[in-house]
């Protein structure tokens, strides 16, 4: 099997709602944006990256919880660019934009979907109709592999929330616990060895997003289903 075929597609989630809007959060919103940049530096350009924005809209706007949009194959530059120009408000449809974030995802490729998100959706709670939906797009998408980084602390309300989505959707979740380094968790969340399976179940081909693969550090939380 051509490796060049089965190349793998990298999609980023980036909550920029009011979920970074406080003073500590702010100031971690500002690092991580650097952090996921220096990552970024490690993996091959010709990897396709796409984005999904989740929040910038004002509090008060009317359509706040449709707020999230998703740029397919997105440069560096504009990537950065983009990330750069955003600061956090409005509301955080993380479940809606999690959900879109399945679509149109390629079925013959590796992909790595990465969640980043300050806090929980403030628009709609986690049913069981909601949690059918999500579990039924990631299955569809069974090449696509699934992390959560939640870079700060969060209280066990919120936790859970991250909990029940990662293994609804069957990945990890992943939070900083005050002793690793924002790049480093961000470098393990990309690194994960990816796998392509045919019809039968048989690996039709396997790599990393990096040349080396980091090991997650002590102290990483991990959910798998």
């Amino acid at each position: 099997v051509s490796q060049s075929r089965y190349k793998p597609t990298i999609r980023i989630v980036w909550d920029s709602s009011k979920n970074f809007s406080f003073t500590d959060s702010l100031a971690r919103f500002k690092a991580l944006k650097q952090s996921l940049f220096r990552a970024l530096d490690h993996i091959p350009r010709e990897i396709p990256l796409d984005l999904i924005k989740v929040g910038g809209k004002r509090v008060e706007s009317h359509n706040g919880c449709q707020d999230f949009s998703l740029i397919p194959n997105v440069s560096r530059f504009d990537f950065e660019t983009a990330l750069l120009a955003t600061i956090p408000k409005g509301d955080a449809p993380i479940l809606a934009a999690t959900q879109r974030a399945f679509e149109k995802l390629p079925q013959d490729k590796a992909a790595r979907l990465l969640l980043i998100a300050g806090g929980k959706d403030n628009c709609e709670r986690l049913s069981g109709s909601t949690l059918a939906l999500l579990k039924k797009a990631a299955k569809r998408s069974k090449n696509t592999s699934i992390r959560i980084l939640v870079p700060h602390h969060l209280d066990e309300n919120q936790r859970t929330f991250f909990e029940t989505l990662a293994n609804t959707l069957g990945g990890h979740v992943m939070f900083l616990d005050g002793t690793q380094t924002l790049q480093s968790v961000i470098e393990d969340a990309l690194s994960y060895p990816l796998e392509l399976r045919d019809l039968e179940g048989h690996v039709a081909w396997s790599g990393s997003l990096k040349p080396r693969t980091l090991p997650l550090k002590a102290g990483t939380y991990q959910y798998p289903i």
